[in-house]
């Protein structure tokens, strides 16, 4: 008589959400988590829980290697915080305020280089020079276009946070 192959996903839903809280709470969770989730699909419902979502451990992650779409609004980091994770609450925060700085960085920038352009416009404008002014209107356009970008993924990230009708905090 053949005995029939016992498989994880058999043991109750219970014990397995046990489990993949040790494997969120684990030293690299994200990382083992994110794995987990691809293994099945009752395993990607799994990880959905808030609790499992509470346990995640963010300490071994490096948000400069992290993969883009871990910081967008449906990625585990916004997740895990909208869960009440501290930890993904932290590096949120520090995300948004490195996003944050970079974009003033940006603008001023854009304006130093707006600056440059009036300033050039004052003198008496030869063909070299309306090239040059040309020159700087594009990389101007193209540095605000790249900065409106980062600043509406920053808003939808803080917009994701944020729960509905929490703006009065």
């Amino acid at each position: 008589m053949k005995r029939k192959k016992t498989r994880i996903t058999d043991l109750h839903s219970d014990v397995l959400k046990h489990i993949m809280v040790f494997v969120a709470a684990s030293l690299d969770g994200a990382a083992n988590l994110a794995r987990a989730k691809t293994v099945c699909k009752y395993f990607k419902e799994l990880a959905e829980d808030t609790d499992i979502l509470k346990a995640v451990e963010f300490d071994n992650v490096r948000p400069s290697r992290i993969n883009r779409s871990f910081w967008q609004s449906n990625g585990l980091l916004v997740r895990c915080a909208c869960a009440n994770n501290l930890n993904a609450c932290l590096m949120l925060f520090e995300y948004v305020n490195s996003l944050s700085r970079s974009l003033r960085t940006k603008i001023n920038f854009i304006d130093s280089a707006i600056r440059d352009a009036m300033e050039r416009l004052r003198h008496t404008c030869t063909r070299a020079r309306m090239k040059a002014i040309r020159s700087s209107a594009e990389e101007i356009m193209l540095l605000y276009n790249a900065t409106m970008v980062e600043r509406a993924e920053m808003n939808e990230l803080v917009d994701a946070y944020i729960p509905p009708g929490s703006e009065d905090c």
